[in-house]
């Protein structure tokens, strides 16, 4: 996409969504999580990564091997995220094509490229050393070369669409009813195009085999050891597209209502898909590529659920549901885009302010310190700042660090990159060593505070929420 008058808008848009993760990559201090990454995973094996040795869910594998890959250069916060700060660049560029092959009007297409890129804690998960960001990605890019192959019938964007969300899935477990999804969809458009079941099944089955072959083993690991045990059991309203909807329009007071709000923006969608498959009978070969979205998003709910209801697999919360955003934002502007041109100014109007909108709720919620599921770890480099400038100058037995649970991967990344080796012992949670002799304590205030009395506070964070302790 090479700049032109026409297409500024959404390079600075593009850009400064982009600048503002990759600040954050330096700013932010390292999570539990992606110390976990890094500790457990990319410092070890490659087989024993995509084996699943230790069968967490926290090992995204895909994630995993590439940060194994860049710590062969650098172990900085930086590095270990660039995975994912790259990700952000494909999402943009699928974000835009896709909004190209909607709306002819550009105000339309500028107010659905904003809206894809202006939820902001999509734009954090692209600067962490998780799955998630690089996961949802690589479905949009999937998604776009679905799209992209319903209008011109070319087989090298059905392998695209197919590789990227296998990929997809390798990124992260919790995409595969969106994988489903898609490649449910993929087969009908084949067969759209070729008029033979046969035929249309074969690729979708090749890759669905593909990636069975590569995840079936790692995801038995994960669930025989009881490790698939985050997500909601409310339901699917309750907990689901409350939280992708918490997640983008951040904490109003209107979210004290999830029964109000989610139903709202539910009956929106609704409306879209009605709309779609209305337009779809009229014509489908030329109003196929507004159906695709709605059908990935229709069959990966059905398929959240009958999961739910007939395995007992926990709903998506949160961070795990994030890939349904840009489905439902997808979804709803389907509804913009197929409505009878005489209301075209309303809907331009509405696309440019959701656009608007979607600006609004990141700026409300950016910052560069923090980040919201990992509070706790954002002030753990400063503490052990604090504890290497006033390390004693006699190098005898190295000084021991507590830390409470959460935020001891942290404090044991910063005290490798930042202490004189040796000079601080491996860092324990504060509950597993009462009995040892420590030195520094890191707690929040309403934690277990230490039990000798010969401590003192010596630094304190975010308005004494968070203390870090010393002995007197």
């Amino acid at each position: 996409m090479k700049p032109t008058r026409s297409n500024y808008p959404f390079w600075l848009i593009g850009i400064v969504a982009f600048c503002y993760i990759c600040v954050r990559t330096f700013t932010v201090a390292i999570t539990y999580d992606e110390c976990w990454t890094l500790f457990g995973y990319a410092r070890t094996p490659v087989w024993d990564i995509v084996s699943y040795s230790s069968p967490a869910a926290n090992n995204h594998i895909l994630n995993s091997l590439l940060t194994k890959f860049c710590i062969q250069f650098s172990e900085s916060e930086f590095a270990i995220r660039l995975p994912n700060l790259l990700a952000s660049i494909l999402y943009f560029y699928a974000a835009y094509r896709i909004s190209l092959l909607y709306f002819k009007s550009q105000w339309q297409q500028l107010g659905l490229f904003t809206t894809l890129i202006g939820n902001f804690t999509l734009l954090t998960f692209f600067g962490l050393c998780r799955g998630y960001g690089l996961a949802i990605a690589l479905m949009l890019f999937s998604v776009y070369q679905l799209i992209s192959y319903s209008q011109t019938n070319r087989k090298r964007q059905l392998h695209l669409s197919l590789l990227t969300i296998v990929l997809s899935m390798y990124a992260n477990f919790s995409m595969m009813p969106a994988l489903l999804a898609l490649m449910l969809t993929a087969t009908f458009i084949s067969w759209h195009h070729s008029g033979r079941l046969l035929n249309a099944v074969k690729l979708p089955l090749l890759y669905s085999l593909a990636i069975a072959v590569i995840s079936a083993y790692p995801i038995y690991r994960m669930v025989s050891m009881g490790e698939a045990y985050f997500g909601g059991e409310k339901g699917f309203i309750q907990d689901t597209v409350y939280s992708v909807l918490q997640g983008y329009f951040g904490s109003w007071a209107i979210f004290e209502r999830p029964d109000i709000t989610s139903y709202i923006v539910l009956a929106l969608i609704i409306a879209g898909c009605v709309l779609t498959y209305r337009s779809l009978k009229v014509n489908i070969t030329n109003n196929i590529r507004y159906g695709i979205p709605v059908t990935i998003l229709l069959v990966a709910v059905l398929i959240i659920n009958l999961q739910f209801y007939l395995l007992g697999v926990k709903l998506p919360v949160g961070r795990t549901g994030l890939y349904l955003f840009p489905l439902l934002m997808l979804s709803l502007f389907t509804l913009f885009s197929n409505w009878k041109s005489k209301y075209q100014k309303a809907f331009v109007a509405l696309c440019l302010g959701f656009g608007i909108l979607s600006i609004f709720n990141v700026v409300k919620e950016a910052n560069f310190t923090s980040t919201r599921d990992w509070w706790d770890s954002t002030y753990t480099k400063p503490a052990i700042q604090y504890i290497v400038a006033h390390l004693p100058k006699e190098e005898n037995a190295p000084i021991h660090v507590m830390a409470m649970f959460g935020t001891d991967n942290s404090m044991n990344y910063y005290a490798e990159r930042l202490a004189p080796p040796g000079r601080i012992a491996p860092i324990a949670k504060l509950f597993d060593a009462d009995t040892v002799n420590y030195d520094y304590a890191f707690i929040r205030k309403d934690y277990r505070w230490p039990a000798d009395s010969s401590f003192k506070i010596v630094q304190a964070y975010q308005d004494s929420t968070y203390l870090l302790f010393s002995k007197k």
